[in-house]
């Protein structure tokens, strides 16, 4: 197999950097970039054999591209401090990667609300690009919601990255806030900054709720599924306020 680095960008990650941690330590390096942690984040990270670098925020895209840029390793795979990697994904990253002619590979991941899976809602399975190729990578310049573009060729890995990603709704709200705000101006640019209205406020958080509960069926994932649909269009329907906020602001000057 190829040598492996995993990177890994945090602040304040105590709770779970530990699991997703020990879920990798059997790669050949593991980048921790720490943006300021008050709580014991870098002290575990350190502890469990992490090679630890501070760098200032400056966006979810430079950290990465910070965090990339630290790592010896031919492969790259990127995971978030709420994530695990499963020992049925190990084996078969163990057992793939250099072995086959590709650039990258995408990573199903089964995604946790409230510690429960979410098997629907169009979050199951959520496909993503997390493993390729150092030399062969490029992100794109964005606030939030980064992903990898890669030149050549990329395959598919069968195996599950497990995110858990919000234990209570008071977490989900406090990041929704912080996202919302963050994806203002890459969603006005992404639908050419137009307008918008007041029916934009209305229509596409409906939108999502009906496709998510109903197209997606996640009404099968019982309450969890429907509170998954309800502040997913709660979030859309904040974005969308934003945007109109910030078009109504700048364009008045005050």
């Amino acid at each position: 197999m190829s040598k492996i680095s995993v990177v890994i960008i945090t602040k304040n990650e105590a709770k779970h950097i530990r699991n997703c941690l020990g879920s990798v330590r059997w790669v050949d390096e593991i980048i921790v970039v720490d943006s300021g942690s008050t709580d014991e984040t870098v002290e575990i990270a350190k502890s469990m054999g992490a090679h630890v670098f501070y760098h200032k925020w400056k966006g979810y895209a430079q950290q990465r591209k910070f965090a990339i840029q630290q790592a010896s390793s031919e492969w790259i795979l990127v995971i978030d401090a709420d994530e695990v990697v499963t020992s049925e994904l190990k084996k078969e990253i163990q057992s793939r990667v250099g072995k086959e002619v590709c650039n990258g590979y995408y990573i199903n991941r089964l995604n946790h609300f409230l510690r429960h899976q979410v098997k629907h809602c169009g979050w199951y399975p959520d496909k993503i690009l997390r493993l390729f190729r150092k030399d062969k990578v490029k992100l794109p310049a964005v606030s939030i919601h980064e992903g990898f573009i890669v030149e050549g060729e990329i395959k598919n890995l069968h195996g599950f990255l497990l995110h858990f990603s919000y234990d209570s709704l008071q977490e989900y709200f406090e990041k929704m806030n912080r996202y919302t705000s963050l994806e203002v101006q890459d969603k006005l640019k992404r639908i050419s900054n137009r307008s918008i209205k007041w029916y934009d406020l209305i229509f596409h958080p409906f939108s999502r709720f009906i496709r998510m509960y109903f197209v997606k069926e996640g009404y099968k994932d019982g309450v969890i599924g429907l509170t998954v649909c309800i502040v997913s269009t709660i979030y859309l329907f904040v974005l969308y306020a934003k945007m109109w906020e910030y078009q109504r602001i700048n364009s008045t000057g005050n």
